[in-house]
Formats: C-alpha cells, sequence, structure tokens
C-alpha cells in the first residue's frame, strides 16, 4: 500500500512542477504577445519619410497601409487608421488581391516595458520584380509614450 501512495505523491510532485514551469516561462508577458503592438511604434515606423522616399514615385500615394501577417507577433487594433489612412493586415495568401500597393514586413520586433527595437521591410514591385526597402528603429519609453531614438 505505500508505493501506490509514493507513487500519487510522486505524480502530485511533477503536476506542480508542470504548472511551475509553464507559469514561469511561458506566461503572457514573456511567451507571445497578448496586447496590441503600440500605435506610436506602428506609426512612426510606417510612415517614415526616409523609408517613403527611397519608393519609386509611382508607388509614394497610397490609400491604406498593409502589413503581411507572417513572421512576428503583431496585434493591431481593429479598425486602427495612421495619418487618415486604414492598417490592413493582410496573409501570403491575400498578398496579390492589393494589386501594385507596397506592404510592409516586419521582421523583427522586439518590445519591453522600456524600450523597443523593430526592423522592417517596405516591398514593392517594379518591372515585375519585388523590392524592398530596410528600416530599423529603436525606441524607449518615456512619460508613457514611445519616443524613437535611432533610424536608418
Amino acid at each position: 500500500m505505500k508505493p501506490i501512495r509514493l507513487l500519487r505523491q510522486n505524480q502530485l510532485l511533477i503536476f506542480l512542477l508542470f504548472c511551475l514551469f509553464n507559469a514561469c516561462f511561458f506566461s503572457p508577458s514573456t511567451y507571445g504577445q497578448t496586447t496590441t503592438t503600440p500605435t506610436e511604434i506602428l506609426s512612426h515606423c510606417i510612415t517614415d519619410d526616409k523609408i517613403w522616399q527611397q519608393l519609386p514615385s509611382g508607388h509614394k500615394e497610397v490609400t491604406n497601409y498593409y502589413i503581411l501577417d507572417h513572421g512576428v507577433d503583431l496585434t493591431i487594433a481593429n479598425n486602427l487608421t495612421i495619418q487618415g489612412k486604414s492598417v490592413s493586415l493582410i496573409d501570403k495568401g491575400t498578398r496579390d488581391t492589393i494589386g501594385n500597393q507596397p506592404y510592409f514586413l516586419f521582421h523583427t520586433l522586439n518590445i519591453s516595458e522600456t524600450k523597443a527595437f523593430v526592423r522592417l521591410y517596405l516591398a514593392y514591385t517594379a518591372n515585375g520584380a519585388e523590392k524592398t526597402i530596410e528600416g530599423e528603429f529603436s525606441f524607449i519609453k518615456e512619460n508613457n509614450s514611445w519616443v524613437a531614438k535611432t533610424k536608418s
């Protein structure tokens, strides 16, 4: 009878250790992003003049900002608009439906409590070939607002 009691105690201990491990290493704050990506960061990145100036003139006038939902955990608010233009997430299957409109691909999106780093690409088609323009941005949080510190 004692071996059965010992087995049950070990099972309980293993279960408790499993729960503790999951709570520590896979909590929402460290495993996946459960809140929306800060609009200040998105706005600054996708409206950056330096990136848009490199785009051929026929692509500069856009009615919407498109973001390819691939590679990073990107969550945006419903009906998000930036500078009067709607922001839409697209996936690889619907990328062709936007025609020749340029779109953003976020390669890196690291956001902590006090700083953030973003690497993105603005993709467009020219002469039948897809081309990209890279942008990198660093942010720090000051007075509850995200402030851009560097960009390239």
